[in-house]
């Protein structure tokens, strides 16, 4: 903004950081006007600003600067906001290697304090803040799979943000590093403030949650290599202990209570302390999801012997207890506004925590320590928020559709009535291709990061949309005019289902099956009373876009942009035992895209 106000003209012309920070803003303005403008509209406000801003960092990659990198951490963001995946998987390898052209894993100076006059607190701290962006984004988008990430810890030698009182004024001080209870090795003594924590904001215990994250998804896919949970130097237990560790390690202003979310919203960082928290309990589901192998499609399941079964039914427990805490984190956040929940990941999240609250309900019936009325009450009441969060988030995060009309398919399969406002409008879309994208010649697909990652990482995402391509261009090709071959059969479908009079049917199957409340079955204590008209409307229901049934396998990590197998068009498996109980003759139940 002192650039802007110093040199207009300048920045107008030449600044790409400003191009994408208009970007944003046209996007939060349109918000403002939610009951004028379309979801669509609203995501796609801006966008020219940023294609400016990122045709202006690629005129010139030998001229790196921190203002480009800050740009293309931003353009990262923005594209993942409005559904361009492969855009954003590639932003963030640029942005990991101009962070090492940069040298920013190393701080900028050993005068930390800034006593000499060449020194700036504030280009310091936005050199370190601008690093540990680029490392929580790679950490995204790595999502536990070594091929895929590029940052290590052990390689960022710098200190943890300060506090954002600290920043804006350019009041330089010293923080502990990503290690707790540890400064940089070369800072005098004397420099040493007796509790260095305490210049620590928000931001540094984000980074440390982040980086247990990575631990927990590494050994969610490295199961076969470790040792059984129950055992007590278990990794299992270490990682329980290290959450446990940091919850208790948070200063006061950062616990999720009515003070601290009050004295946030004041300060502009109320968005900040719901994704910490979510985050917190979305990472807790992530390592008691091994008890729940079903809907989580583990590699390798871990083989539970009679002895411990008091240890699954804990696992069990705490997973659906920490989807519960996110649902409600969720909801809270919900009454301070939408803008709250702005983060791309809350969507995915929000999915995630129905789903797990779903099936533990599932578990529920068949549990000798089952659930009270008023505990399952409590649930579908928290379910039925998760889908009025998610249809509001809809003009935030393109990935918030596909969640949405995810959930709703999924509480319909549990037997829960969707509580959509009348007139709602949804975007039913066309399936992608259902089948598993071939290995290119000489990889082998065992080796490949899509066998352990869930269809909606950005991995995976960026590797279906140059999929399509693929398919797009051999339209031409002799193969393509084989009547009956697979590619011909796929694009037929896709064909049938986005034409305009099937595109109609299905907005209006899909309004008459949700909107009109008093259509619907008959309430039993928040479940559809279990009838054979249900059954074939579901069946009904799975016909609304042709898909195929999943060959999808391994494991994935449904926090890190999951929504089941929406991509490969596959299914949950426990979907359709929510529809049969097991018996067969009745259709699966097929999400709608």
């Amino acid at each position: 903004m002192q650039r802007l106000d110093e040199d207009a003209e300048t920045c107008r012309n030449s600044e790409s950081l400003l191009h994408v920070i208009c970007a944003f803003g046209a996007k939060f303005l349109a918000l403002n006007y939610t009951s004028q403008l379309s979801c669509d509209a609203i995501l796609s406000a801006g966008n020219q600003w940023a294609k400016t801003a990122k045709a202006r960092i690629f005129v010139d990659l030998d001229d790196l600067s921190m203002e480009k990198l800050m740009t293309a951490i931003l353009l990262y963001d923005h594209d993942l906001r409005i559904g361009s995946y492969a855009s954003a998987f590639m932003l963030s390898g640029m942005t990991a290697r101009m962070s090492q052209a940069l040298q920013l894993n190393l701080e900028n100076s050993a005068d930390v304090l800034c006593t000499k006059a060449e020194s700036s607190p504030l280009d310091n701290e936005a050199r370190r803040r601008s690093m540990w962006s680029c490392y929580v984004m790679d950490s995204w988008v790595g999502s536990g799979v070594n091929q895929l990430t590029l940052l290590e810890d052990k390689d960022l030698k710098i200190q943890l943000p300060c506090y954002g009182h600290n920043f804006s004024l350019g009041i330089p001080c010293i923080t502990e590093t990503l290690d707790e209870g540890k400064v940089l090795g070369f800072v005098s003594r004397d420099d040493i403030p007796p509790f260095p924590a305490q210049n620590m904001g928000i931001e540094a215990y984000f980074i440390r949650l982040v980086s247990s994250r990575k631990k927990v998804l590494r050994y969610v896919k490295q199961l076969d290599n470790s040792k059984p949970p129950w055992q007590p130097d278990s990794e299992f237990l270490q990682l329980a202990m290290e959450f446990d560790h940091w919850k208790h390690s948070l200063p006061q202003s950062l616990l999720w209570n009515p003070g601290s979310i009050y004295a946030r919203k004041e300060s502009s960082q109320l968005g900040a302390l719901t994704l910490l928290w979510c985050t917190y309990h979305q990472t807790l589901v992530d390592l008691y999801r091994i008890g729940m192998p079903v809907l989580f499609r583990i590699q390798r399941n871990i083989d539970f012997p009679p002895d411990q079964q008091e240890f699954l039914d804990n696992c069990r427990r705490a997973c659906f207890e920490n989807a519960s805490e996110v649902s409600s984190i969720i909801s809270e956040a919900l009454r301070h506004g939408i803008k709250v929940l702005a983060d791309t990941w809350l969507c995915i999240i929000a999915h995630d925590s129905t789903k797990v609250m779903l099936y533990f309900l599932k578990l529920n019936r068949q549990s000798k320590n089952s659930l009270s009325q008023n505990e399952v009450d409590a649930t579908v009441a928290l379910v039925q928020r998760n889908l009025e969060a998610l249809l509001q988030m809809r003009s935030l995060v393109a990935t918030a559709e596909h969640c949405y009309l995810s959930v709703i398919k999924v509480m319909a399969a549990a037997g829960i009535q969707p509580q959509i406002p009348y007139g709602t409008a949804v975007n039913v879309r066309a399936s992608h291709d259902s089948g598993e994208m071939a290995s290119a010649p000489g990889s082998p697909v065992q080796e490949s990061p899509e066998n352990v990652l869930n269809p909606l990482a950005i991995y995976r995402m960026a590797r279906t949309a140059l999929h399509e391509k693929d398919q797009i261009s051999a339209s031409n090709s002799p193969s393509t005019n084989n009547p009956t071959s697979p590619a011909t059969e796929r694009a037929r479908a896709l064909a049938v289902a986005a034409t305009p009079q099937n595109h109609h049917q299905d907005q209006q199957h899909l309004s008459t099956s949700f909107q009109a409340p008093n259509e619907l079955p008959e309430m039993n204590h928040g479940y559809l009373a279990p009838n054979n008209a249900r059954e074939d409307s579901f069946i009904a229901m799975s016909g609304l876009m042709p898909i195929a049934a999943s060959g999808f396998g391994g494991s994935w990590d449904p926090a890190d942009l999951a929504v089941m197998d929406l991509l490969d068009g596959g299914i949950a498996p426990w979907t359709q035992e929510y529809l049969t109980d097991g018996q067969s003759g009745v259709d699966p139940f097929l999400f709608p895209f």
